[in-house]
């Protein structure tokens, strides 16, 4: 399919996206995780149906997008506000999701919020944002505002780091949370998060705050109580790779309400680790080319 690349106006900049296939046929918009960018998608995309019209874009302070102002702590809500403003922007009455990890967590909550707005939903290597527990909440809380007015005032007088291209390789294949990138899976990200300064110099685009984000939500059961009030009811598929960390059993109770609400909600587990859609694209394509085009869901 061919590949397009477009900018969306917002307040505090531009949102770099990128579309593949024909803009008659239904949207889906994919969402990248935490320090990745849109190129995360580029190695799926063939493995997924033509028939489908596809936006992916990079979030605020990642890849080709601008930065949040400067002197805001970054919290999960400034990012879904990014998200609805480019839903908004792409202007279609129904959109199908994809999310991998923190962006399959606003994924999912996107879906809660605007249920009329969501066909299907993907969601890779992630199942809801990450709870915190009643007594780490305090310390929690405090470590965040104190890593940020620390990261506020280091951000006044440092500069970015400077990589050759080898070593900037090295930290995108290496630096992940969970698992390691394969080479050929790096690539795409490169294309979109380096910055050259000089001859074989190159400063990460990402924006430092991301080492900060906060948590939006407390305690497990407050994450059940939610999905059962505000329940995800377009048909649902969770893909979670078998090398990771255990998803499936740490959000069992929160699937089991998921599930009672939203019969059309599969989960589903394939060998790979944290990046399987990246690392393993050949893995993660078929069942959802399968999801997207079964019409009876």
């Amino acid at each position: 399919m061919e590949e397009k690349e477009f900018e969306i106006p917002v307040p505090w900049g531009q949102i770099a996206a990128k579309s593949w296939g024909n803009d008659k046929n239904q949207l889906v918009l994919m969402i990248h995780g935490t320090s990745d960018n849109a190129g995360s998608f580029d190695r799926l995309i063939s493995h997924l149906p033509d028939t489908f019209y596809y936006i992916a874009f990079d979030l605020p302070g990642h890849g080709k997008s601008s930065h949040f102002p400067s002197n805001i702590p970054l919290h999960e809500i400034n990012y879904m506000l990014a998200v609805n403003m480019v839903v908004n922007y792409v202007n279609r009455e129904k959109i199908i999701l994809i999310g991998h990890s923190w962006g399959g967590q606003m994924a999912m909550l996107y879906s809660q919020f605007y249920p009329e707005r969501v066909l299907r939903l993907v969601v890779i290597e992630a199942v809801y944002f990450s709870p915190v527990s009643v007594d780490y909440f305090k310390q929690c809380t405090t470590e965040y505002i104190d890593s940020v007015i620390k990261l506020l005032e280091k951000s006044k007088t440092s500069k970015p780091p400077v990589y050759s291209f080898e070593k900037a390789k090295h930290a995108i294949i290496n630096g992940r949370m969970y698992g390691k990138l394969k080479p050929e899976a790096a690539e795409p990200l490169l294309k979109r998060c380096l910055n050259s300064i000089g001859d074989n110099q190159y400063q990460i685009t990402n924006d430092l705050r991301l080492k900060t984000k906060h948590c939006l939500f407390v305690d497990m059961d407050f994450c059940v109580s939610v999905i059962k009030e505000h329940p995800v009811t377009c048909p649902l598929l969770i893909i979670v790779g078998k090398d990771s960390t255990p998803l499936l059993e740490y959000y069992k109770e929160f699937l089991k309400e998921l599930k009672h609400a939203n019969p059309k909600c599969t989960t589903m587990e394939v060998n790979g680790n944290h990046d399987v859609h990246n690392n393993n694209p050949e893995l993660v394509g078929p069942p959802i080319h399968s999801f997207l085009t079964t019409s009876n869901l």
